[in-house]
């Protein structure tokens, strides 16, 4: 089965989850004090803001030509390919950020505190900004393909050291490497 939300959905109660089918996101998300989790692919229609008091949890893939912002107070994951089929325009993520698969966006990339829990390659296939504004950790790889400015503005494998990071545009390091 499918969830199909098309308007601007506000203050859900409980808990939101999908666990048999496909999300299809075509607008905004608020939710109070519970978590969003998806555990199939994530369809965006339209360009979405989700907002949590908990955690965001993307098991499956997440797709779209729209852009997706995301601000929760825990941590948001993407446990699959994000864009990998439909690149995203745009990823920004507010706070706590575990990646476990590649991300593709046409446009920028914007990341907390970030865990590496698989190795990711970021791509930006308009070769414009990737940021991480907190740590970067996890016992991965991270390539970040962009001819655009990559900036680590915290420490990058502080608590974790990654087994790897490869660039291909300009790096600005703010944190200890």
């Amino acid at each position: 089965g499918s969830t199909v939300l098309g308007n601007t959905a506000s203050e859900v109660g409980g808990t939101f989850a999908v666990t048999d089918g496909t999300l299809s996101l075509t607008d905004n998300l608020t939710a109070g004090a519970i978590d969003i989790s998806t555990t199939d692919a994530t369809t965006l229609t339209g360009d979405v803001t989700l907002a949590a008091a908990g955690n965001v949890g993307f098991a499956g893939t997440v797709d779209g030509n729209q852009s997706l912002t995301v601000n929760a107070a825990g941590t948001t994951s993407f446990g699959a390919e994000v864009g990998g089929q439909a690149p995203l325009q745009v990823l920004l993520v507010a706070n706590a950020t575990e990646l476990s698969a590649n991300v593709t966006t046409v446009l920028g990339q914007q990341y907390g505190d970030t865990t590496l829990a698989g190795d990711v390659t970021a791509t930006s296939t308009s070769n414009l900004p990737i940021n991480f504004l907190g740590t970067v950790d996890g016992n991965a790889s991270l390539v970040t393909a962009t001819t655009g400015d990559t900036t680590f503005n915290g420490t990058v494998g502080g608590a974790t050291p990654l087994a790897s990071v490869e660039t291909a545009g300009n790096v600005t390091v703010n944190g200890n490497i």
